[in-house]
């Protein structure tokens, strides 16, 4: 990965700022939309984030998913160890890149069993305004599994392909429209939420997610494609 991406990864991840523990709130927070911009051409899914297409939806501020939550029971604050995640669409897939730092990643393990999400994973769930949830994890080993919640779905149509650097694992993923159930047309919206358990590097039980609520508890996130 070239310092270039490095630069804009971090300064996304530093505008997200820094928290403590804080009690649950009586009333959630309202559900985020992020707008998420269809894409030139796809990028090769070989977990090397250099390419500029990642860039550019860094630079654009939208398909941007930073400011991860640390979750233990009804107890949150704002995850110690930072992940980023890009995405883009075109009419074929939904890709998503996932940069996620570690304080060392030679304590970084997949999933006990091949099953991922008890190891450092990332989860994506998509829920269609009608349909069923699309829930799939995968882990730093490659792993990939449908979650408890999720839909049965082709596995093997999901591209995925992991990458290392010094102090973090880096993911880049195609999935299949046709596995969400919709056709990506210039306004749709989704519920969208991603997570993970967490691995042992950190040393406590608990998860991480995006949306400021774990999977699709309400209110979920959304996702609006649009074209730039």
């Amino acid at each position: 990965m070239n310092r270039r991406f490095l630069s804009l990864a971090t300064a996304t991840l530093l505008a997200a700022g820094t928290g403590s523990f804080a009690a649950e709130a009586d009333t959630p927070p309202p559900a985020a939309t992020v707008v998420v911009n269809r894409i030139a051409s796809p990028p090769t899914i070989d977990g090397d984030l250099s390419e500029p297409v990642w860039a550019d939806i860094a630079r654009s501020h939208t398909g941007v998913f930073s400011g991860w939550t640390f979750w233990r029971g009804k107890v949150s604050k704002l995850a110690d160890q930072q992940r980023i995640v890009y995405a883009g669409y075109d009419v074929e897939n939904l890709y998503l890149a996932l940069q996620s730092y570690a304080v060392d990643i030679y304590t970084l393990r997949g999933g006990r069993g091949g099953w991922p999400f008890v190891g450092e994973c990332l989860e994506v769930f998509i829920k269609p305004k009608e349909g069923e949830l699309f829930h799939v994890g995968i882990d730093v080993e490659g792993n990939i599994a449908i979650g408890q919640w999720g839909r049965e779905v082709e596995l093997g149509r999901i591209k995925k392909e992991i990458n290392f650097g010094e102090n973090y694992w880096a993911m880049e993923v195609a999935i299949p429209w046709e596995l969400v159930g919709v056709k990506p047309v210039k306004g749709l919206e989704l519920g969208f939420n991603l997570g993970a358990n967490l691995s042992r590097q950190y040393g406590t039980s608990g998860t991480i997610s995006w949306g400021r609520n774990y999977g699709e508890k309400k209110p979920m996130p959304t996702i609006r494609l649009e074209e730039p």
